[in-house]
């Protein structure tokens, strides 16, 4: 045999050699992958099931958060309702109050003419109760402002005192 030859030999000797290495090894190559692989999807599966653990708490963490909310916007909306009722009736009852204030300024206007119009004056009106179309006139001054002719009272009433 020559060199030849047995350099033939020994390529196939090697390429026969490779092929039985690969069949062994390729087998073996692929169960280590597959077995990566489930492993992987295991992994994968585990913290699937922890964020939809995590996903439903979370939901009804927020169901609960939203009730919460809801109901309290409930309890508020009742709670203006009845402060507006309560505004209501105090204003209804004020407008009873001045109409029977009324009725008894008129009624005492005419057991005794021209008694309600001598130096009294509404101190809950807007303008402090008087009439700045017809200002109360002081005795001595008919162009006293009500400032004045209420410095003038209570400085007479100083005097008496």
């Amino acid at each position: 045999m020559d060199t030849l030859q047995m350099i033939a030999l020994a390529l196939v000797v090697l390429a026969v050699a490779v092929i039985v290495v690969l069949a062994v090894v390729t087998p073996a190559l692929r169960r280590k992958r597959d077995e990566r692989r489930h492993e992987q999807a295991q992994e994968h599966l585990q913290e699937a099931e922890v964020r939809s653990t995590r996903a439903v708490q979370q939901q009804a963490a927020a169901e609960e958060q939203l009730a919460r909310a809801r109901r309290e916007q409930a309890e508020a909306q009742q709670r203006a309702a009845a402060a507006e009722r309560e505004a209501q009736e105090r204003l209804q009852t004020a407008a009873h109050e001045r109409a029977e204030a009324d009725r008894l300024h008129g009624k005492a206007e005419e057991l005794a003419p021209g008694v309600t119009t001598a130096g009294t004056h509404d101190p809950y009106a807007a303008d402090g109760g008087y009439d700045d179309t017809n200002p109360p006139v002081a005795e001595d001054d008919h162009t006293a402002t009500p400032a004045e002719i209420d410095l003038r009272e209570q400085e007479a009433a100083r005097r008496r005192g």
